[in-house]
């Protein structure tokens, strides 16, 4: 459960906008959201997610500093982030946040999993998301 408490009401519209995406994704490399409450009287959020067993990619990689990973190792981690992002993006999701800190690692570094939703945006129908050669369309350089 990720708990979000603030007086900041942006900040708490930013935790239900991250549960209204997260609860309608089903992938294996992105987190699954189950439950998300708000409570105006405590000034929180509440999201309840499955639950993934790992580290953050930049804490894994830290601790063990001093041991290298091989290629195969490196290229796994990174077909799931990927395969992940693809996803994300044929469902018209963008992250907008993408780094070592918001992608999970299991402790055997065969598993993957992409978190942290809370500034993501979905696009509408009527939106560029991708243009006719692929790239990111005037969508992706939106901040509001």
């Amino acid at each position: 459960m990720k708990v979000t408490p603030s007086d900041d009401d942006i900040v708490l519209n930013q935790a239900e906008n991250e549960f209204a995406i997260i609860k309608e994704l089903d992938h294996p490399n992105v987190i699954k959201g189950y439950q998300g409450f708000r409570s105006n009287v405590k000034h929180t959020c509440h999201t309840v997610m499955k639950y993934f067993e790992g580290n953050e990619l930049i804490s894994q990689v830290c601790k063990e500093r001093d041991s290298s990973y091989c290629e195969s190792d490196v290229k796994a981690i990174f077909k799931q982030i990927l395969t992940g992002l693809d996803y994300l993006h044929k469902g018209r999701v963008s992250h907008r946040d993408i780094k070592p800190q918001n992608i999970l690692v299991s402790e055997n570094m065969r598993e993957v999993c992409i978190i942290d939703f809370n500034v993501a945006k979905k696009a509408e129908e009527q939106d560029l998301f991708i243009d006719k050669y692929g790239n990111g369309g005037s969508f992706w350089m939106r901040t509001s």
